[in-house]
């Protein structure tokens, strides 16, 4: 039937029924008070180039298994809907549009079919509904400018998209929720009003090799116990958050490239649960991940890159597990841990980050385990304002200042890890920062292997620090801290250095070595040094020609002694007209022997040496005198 007007009847302008079947072509329905065309009961019908519109309640409506394609038509301004498909009725339209009424096209109670190359725009809620187990298929579709979204799933639907564009819409490019789960490939989400997607109330979907983009507020966002799968898919330049989890949602991402949002890469929050494998975050204006109230998710080979600020930022108990993945070229630190985070960073790679490579701050007290952070413009890691945190089996090397600097009531607890090459020093403690480092190397930085000043006071035990441009352990500035069972050797200045009234506490260290000699104290400095042992390395004769030992323990028989009382005086004496002596050190030694049973810490204190450069090795210096050690160094005077 060709070119007729179905128009102002009571109730259906066409209405096919009974397995009856036709084919009308360049037709018009409309001003029909209930339904332009109602199809039912397994008929199979074929509309070409018609137009339907303006009626009471549905423009097309299908049900009771029936079929029909729809050709080139236009289906618009129909009061509930422009095509309603239920009851596991099947529709196959290509080229046609759905635009200017309530929702183009709702598909409900098992409605299914194709749409090829349409259009649903400009409706008053949404361009297309699914629900109650709907499940078409759509290729090279566009859903524009919907008052709501451009795709709603709700009730078990599913539904398959693609090629397909949401864009424009007032409310989502796409929603999800109730148990809903379709399907989305090589679509583009963008220029939406209330996020590009959302997945709520329990709903899911899958992407794949999608562009979510420019929408508003954010790219993708998953709550309210709600999971999505996004793989191969860019999530780029929306005004907030590329991807956004709270309220227990889920989801996987694999390889997606998340970049350019204007405030977040992803944020996790309230008990949500993302896997992120293989995806890169950079390039977003804050935090490439921010994860906080109690979020968590877990992080697998990503790329997190010249975020704004930080890369990954936790706070308020968000406790992420992130393994294997790189963290670096971002702006502030590279991973910032505070107000009470928490989380693991386990096997990754942090580096060339703007400050910290690691911050941890404010009560911040997450794992970094077997990971390497290098080459960060600040400190490797940075740890205060009460911050804890736990460094296990890592290697901080190479970086600008600091491998590891503690302040303000920090407290980490630091194992096994390497500590070399870095610029400054490898461990830096001060104004209040304490810390506990076990087994750990600290060895050819650019400053001293450990220093501590102003309060600071960590303990270290089973420690190397070895082969540091100066000191080995420089101590001052009211400084402490405790050192057990360390190794302190082959440093290019001293073993350990106390000045300003430093208070180190060594015991049962082994000082050897080192260039410049094996301990040394200026300016108040003192200490307590207690079974410690230290040895004589490349003596000679001083400048009056005095007898000075060149072997270990020559001219103090292998001395081991212990020392009722704290030596006040200087440990050597200076001649105005000859220089340093080789005397005093042993007449001292000898007024200060007692027997092996009693035994009392050295402290020397106010040495009246030249300080200009404590460093240098062509200091005249001694080596070590320490409550019962063992002694066979005293002196390493140059020629």
């Amino acid at each position: 039937m060709e070119t007729r007007q179905f128009f102002k009847n009571s109730e259906v302008g066409l209405l096919i029924h009974n397995e009856g079947c036709g084919r009308f072509e360049t037709c018009d329905v409309h001003g029909n008070r209930v339904n332009g065309v109602e199809v039912e009961k397994k008929c199979n019908v074929v509309l070409d180039s018609c137009t339907v519109h303006d009626n009471g309640q549905i423009g097309i409506h299908m049900h009771n298994n029936s079929q029909m394609v729809l050709e080139k038509c236009e289906v618009h301004a129909n009061d509930i809907a422009g095509v309603q498909v239920a009851m596991s009725s099947k529709i196959t339209a290509t080229h046609s549009n759905f635009h200017h009424g309530k929702t183009g096209v709702i598909m409900v109670e098992s409605g299914g079919g194709t749409f090829e190359h349409c259009n649903f725009y400009e409706n008053s809620i949404y361009g297309i509904c699914l629900k109650s187990n709907a499940n078409p298929e759509l290729h090279h579709c566009q859903m524009y400018k919907n008052k709501g979204s451009g795709v709603h799933a709700a009730d078990r639907a599913c539904g398959s998209f693609e090629q397909c564009g949401m864009y424009s819409n007032g409310a989502a490019g796409v929603s999800v929720k109730a148990g809903a789960n379709p399907s989305f490939q090589y679509g583009r989400m963008h220029g939406n009003s209330q996020d590009g997607v959302v997945l709520y109330a329990g709903g899911s979907a899958e992407f794949e090799h999608c562009e979510v983009y420019s929408n508003a507020p954010h790219g993708v966002e998953i709550k309210e116990k709600s999971s999505g799968t996004f793989r191969h898919t860019a999530v780029h330049t929306n005004e907030k958050t590329g991807v956004y989890l709270h309220e227990s949602g889920s989801g996987t991402f694999e390889a997606c490239d998340i970049h350019h949002n204007e405030i977040y890469g992803m944020v996790v929050e309230s008990g949500s649960t993302p896997k992120v494998h293989t995806t890169a975050v950079h390039a977003n204006k804050q935090a490439g991940v921010y994860v906080y109230s109690k979020g968590l998710g877990t992080f697998e080979e990503c790329d997190i890159h010249t975020n704004g600020l930080s890369g990954f930022a936790v706070e308020s108990g968000g406790e992420p597990m992130v393994l294997k993945t790189k963290v670096h070229s971002n702006k502030e630190a590279g991973v910032y841990i505070y107000g009470e985070g928490l989380g693991t960073f386990d096997d990754c790679d942090i580096n060339n980050n703007g400050l910290h490579g690691v911050e941890f701050k404010s009560g911040g007290d997450a794992l970094l385990r077997g990971s390497r952070v290098h080459s960060n413009k600040n400190a490797g890691v940075h740890t205060h304002e009460n911050a804890r945190g736990r460094v296990e089996q890592c290697t901080v090397n190479s970086n600008m200042l600091y491998g590891m600097a503690v302040k303000s009531g920090g407290n980490p607890v630091v194992t096994a890890t390497e500590f070399r090459s870095n610029k400054q020093v490898g461990v830096y403690v001060y104004a209040d920062g304490g810390g506990r480092f076990e087994q750990c190397r600290v060895h050819k930085n650019g400053m001293y292997g450990i220093e501590v000043k102003t309060q600071g006071h960590p303990v270290v035990r089973d420690t190397k620090i070895e082969k540091n441009k100066k000191a080995g352990i420089f101590v001052h500035d009211q400084g402490t801290g405790s050192f057990e069972g360390c190794r302190i050797a082959r440093n290019e200045g001293y073993g350990m250095v106390s000045k300003s009234k430093g208070q180190p506490t060594a015991f049962r260290c082994n000082i050897v070595e080192n260039k410049a000699g094996g301990l040394y104290m200026n300016k108040g400095g003192g200490g307590t040094f207690e079974e410690c042992e230290g040895q004589m390395q490349n003596c000679a004769k001083n400048k009056s020609g005095g007898s000075v030992p060149t072997s270990p323990g020559a001219g103090l028989s292998g001395a081991t002694a212990k020392f009722a009382a704290q030596l006040k005086s200087p440990f050597k004496s200076k001649s105005s007209t000859t220089g340093w002596t080789a005397s005093a050190p042993s007449q001292q030694l000898a007024a200060a022997t007692t027997s092996p049973t009693t035994s009392a810490p050295l402290m020397i204190d106010d040495a009246d040496i030249d300080d200009s450069d404590d460093e240098k090795p062509e200091m005249k210096t001694y080596g070590m005198l320490i409550g019962s050690c063992n002694i066979s160094q005293m002196l390493d005077i140059q020629k």
